[in-house]
């Protein structure tokens, strides 16, 4: 399935191609891959259903992973990549409505975050 990724890492924003299980529906271990953690969350950014998924302990790992805003969608940094995924009215995944250029119009990763508001940084 098509979504959108955030690496601040690397400074990208890439459309890929989310794997998908026998009945169509994204394959978790592949966002899992994608972010590089165990447990996601999702941040809702529009009422068309889009969301980005994002390290649900992102704030806890240890080193640096790279910050990205879109102030736009929602007003916190976020911590690690991100996917861009769209939801329909059952809650199924699907592709997002906002397209890869509107992304890198709104996504910002030229973000720093003050070390007091990191946890477990000594």
């Amino acid at each position: 399935m098509k979504a959108i990724k955030i690496n601040p890492m690397d400074l990208e924003i890439i459309e890929i191609d989310l794997a998908e299980t026998e009945d169509g529906s994204v394959d978790i271990h592949d966002i899992q891959k994608h972010l590089d953690c165990r447990f996601f969350d999702v941040v809702r950014i529009n009422n068309k259903g889009d969301g980005i998924y994002v390290d649900d302990e992102g704030l806890y790992r240890e080193g640096i992973q790279g910050v990205f805003k879109a102030d736009k969608w929602y007003p916190q940094p976020l911590m690690g990549c991100g996917i861009i995924l769209g939801c329909d009215c059952s809650g199924e995944s699907q592709p997002p409505t906002i397209t890869l250029e509107e992304a890198r119009r709104n996504i910002d990763m030229g973000v720093t975050i003050p070390d007091e508001h990191i946890p477990n940084q000594n």
